[in-house]
């Protein structure tokens, strides 16, 4: 009897597993080792073909009126998920079981498939939508079609994964940040195998990568993040102009984020409701959520058209909160309301279309890049004018804590780095540097004074 029969099939893959190492490390001898492979290989094939068909039995050929041996195996693709196969006798029929079974095993174990799987069925459960597209978006960009995506699981060892990551980083100069996306997706298929015991060993498991090819943030620079005094003034006057011609209420929007400095996806958001007349103030409580929906279709992702949609009671990192209201910021949104009401316009939203829907983000953005365009200044988007607005407070004497709360940010280095630059104009700062710093004192260069 064959010791390994009482064997599972996960079982007989992790001796299988052990098995070379066992015969490096010179624990069996190289003729041992080929004994067990074979016997642990019958022991599977037998275990396969006790549990692997739906149901084998005996028919007869139409053709040849022979008797012929049949079995349905899983085949997700077919009508009732199962796909006829047939061979002259019992052995014949065994082989193409294994032959299908081993091939549905190697399919699954694909690093592609494996991260379909992943991707669809275990990790779109832990996380929300946008974060799936994002994951997908660098799956597609930097490993899909690759070697590595094309080898099984089981088979990728730890230097595998480094060199792909170093080859990637000198191919794409990728940033820390960059690395680290790329990072979590090997990270997540692997720890998700080690779970559902389809590897005993994760090769991610404190991997470091010291790649001096790894580029560095980039320092960046207020004339590319914000709206400069200049620009300020001369967008801010230009999208009145054009609203008071054309009266198009994504203009009203984004006039009333040049006085909040929302987050774009804040701003699609808003209701009438939100909006405090007597006291001055607007609570921010919901967001739009925009992604592409992703699904699994025969073990491939299928990715659908972008979806718009309002989440009640979620801003992002939970920043449900209350901001003051400009007086002009009142005059937009009154005036919105009111062009609404002429248009016999129904919606909850502030800033909705013809349809009542509210304003998509895209819209609002590719509309703030026209006017700047308009203009003539570098196109810049809903994100860097939210910036450009925080930037403003901070440099009319907000201090930084209220500046966060108008924000919704928790952390200062994440404010103060990122979101504060400076809007004055550089062509006159040696004039202003020169007022700033005089003492008053100074006679050097002056004629001499003669004593009477």
């Amino acid at each position: 009897m064959n010791e390994f029969e009482n064997l599972s099939i996960k079982e007989i893959d992790n001796a299988l597993y052990h098995l070379p190492l066992s015969l490096s490390s010179h624990i069996i001898s190289q003729t041992d080792a080929e004994k067990i492979r074979y016997e642990l290989m019958t022991a599977k094939e037998k275990k396969i073909l006790e549990t692997y068909p739906i149901r084998i039995w005996t028919a007869k050929d139409s053709k040849t009126n022979a008797d012929i041996c049949r079995a349905y195996v899983p085949d997700n693709s077919k009508p009732k998920n199962r796909r006829l196969i047939q061979a002259k006798d019992r052995e014949h029929l065994d082989k193409k079981i294994l032959d299908d079974y081993f091939k549905n095993v190697d399919d699954r174990l694909i690093f592609a498939n494996y991260y379909a799987n992943w991707l669809v069925t275990y990790k779109s459960t832990l996380v929300k939508p946008t974060a799936i597209q994002r994951n997908y978006d660098d799956y597609r960009k930097f490993i899909q079609g690759s070697d590595i995506d094309k080898m099984k699981i089981t088979d990728i060892k730890r230097i595998d994964i480094k060199n792909f990551l170093n080859s990637t980083i000198n191919k794409y100069h990728l940033t820390s940040k960059a690395l680290g996306n790329l990072k979590s997706i090997f990270n997540g298929v692997f720890s998700y195998a080690l779970d559902a015991e389809d590897i005993i060993i994760n090769p991610m498991l404190n991997m470091k990568i010291e790649n001096t090819n790894i580029k560095p943030e980039k320092v960046k620079q207020a004339a590319t993040e914000v709206f400069n005094e200049e620009e300020l003034d001369l967008i801010t006057e230009y999208i009145y102009k054009h609203y008071m011609d054309y009266n198009p209420v994504v203009s009203l929007a984004i006039l009333f984020n040049f006085q909040l400095a929302l987050r774009v996806s804040e701003l699609c958001a808003i209701k009438v409701s939100d909006i405090d007349f007597e006291h001055h103030t607007i609570s921010i409580q919901r967001i739009e959520r925009s992604y592409r929906p992703v699904e699994l279709v025969d073990g491939k992702i299928v990715e659908y058209r972008t979806v718009h949609v309002i989440a009640e009671g979620e801003t992002k990192k939970n920043s449900n909160r209350i901001i003051d209201l400009s007086d002009e910021a009142l005059l937009i949104a009154k005036e919105a309301i009111r062009v609404q009401k002429e248009l016999s316009i129904k919606s909850d939203y502030l800033f909705a279309d013809e349809k009542g829907n509210h304003i998509i983000r895209q819209r609002i953005n590719d509309c703030l890049r026209y006017y700047c365009n308009k203009i003539m200044i570098a196109p810049k988007s809903s994100h860097k004018q939210r910036k450009t607005v925080l930037s403003n407070l901070f440099m009319q004497g907000f201090d930084l804590e209220e500046v966060m709360q108008i924000a919704g940010h928790r952390q200062k280095e994440t404010c103060l780095k990122y979101y504060i630059f400076s809007m004055r104009l550089k062509d006159n700062r040696q004039q202003r540097m020169s007022n700033a710093l005089a003492t008053k004192h100074c006679t050097l260069g002056q004629p001499p004074v003669n004593p009477e």
